[in-house]
């Protein structure tokens, strides 16, 4: 450590300091040119390829930690810190997530929510080709669970919910399409 005075005025002042010397450690390196490591210098940099294998189906937050590996010992008794990798799931265009389930928003029409239509739900494995006249009449913002095709994480996997908006018409029904209306119905 290094003691410092210093004068203001009729006040002084007394810090203390690591010794920019040795950093605090007590210890001063000795440069060796011939040293093949570090030229002389006392530090050098060694790079190292890391493989990082991230488990599928994995949130975010998730981290992988090799210890060692992060900011290294200064001084003898230090110990290496550890290098963490966070991942980090940026959202998808198409689906959302609540755990291992997927969500699925899909817009329809009115008419297509009555008598159903195809659809195409694309998918990591495959795309899933659907008549969603097999749920009957849709209903808004209502979940349609499809077993087995979410995310799969180890030996768990989760569900594909399908949540259908429906297009309602804007214009004014006519009193012949309310009679039809009410006939069918």
């Amino acid at each position: 450590m290094v003691n410092s005075m210093q004068r203001i005025g009729p006040f002084t002042t007394m810090v203390t300091n690591p010794c920019h010397m040795c950093e605090g450690s007590g210890k001063i390196s000795q440069p060796n040119k011939d040293c093949e490591s570090c030229k002389g210098k006392c530090e050098y940099t060694e790079e190292k390829i890391i493989d990082i294998q991230i488990p599928r189906g994995v949130s975010m937050g998730h981290q992988v930690k090799f210890d060692g590996f992060g900011e290294q010992a200064q001084n003898e008794d230090d110990m290496p810190g550890d290098l963490i990798f966070e991942v980090f799931v940026q959202p998808d265009p198409l689906f959302e997530r609540n755990n291992l389930d997927l969500i699925y928003k899909n817009k329809i029409s009115f008419k297509e929510s009555l008598i159903g239509k195809m659809i195409t739900i694309p998918q990591y494995d495959k795309e899933i080709q659907m008549d969603i006249s097999e749920f009957g009449v849709i209903q808004p913002n209502y979940d349609y669970i499809i077993p087995g095709k979410g995310m799969k994480s180890g030996s768990k996997v989760g569900n594909l919910l399908v949540r259908f908006t429906i297009d309602y018409p804007t214009k004014p029904l006519t009193e012949e399409v309310k009679n039809t209306l009410k006939e069918i119905l």
